[in-house]
């Protein structure tokens, strides 16, 4: 399965997947971390 945030026509968006993403970006948490630099990174 390939991902990216958005989605494309051949790609499966990770949006879509909101508990997921919550949950990595829950990880990822650390001071002046934004959820658009989140995104970013995926």
């Amino acid at each position: 399965m390939k991902l990216n945030y958005g989605g494309t026509r051949d790609r499966e968006g990770l949006a879509s997947y909101i508990h997921l993403n919550e949950t990595l970006f829950d990880s990822q948490r650390r001071d002046c971390y934004r959820f658009i630099d989140h995104i970013k990174d995926l």
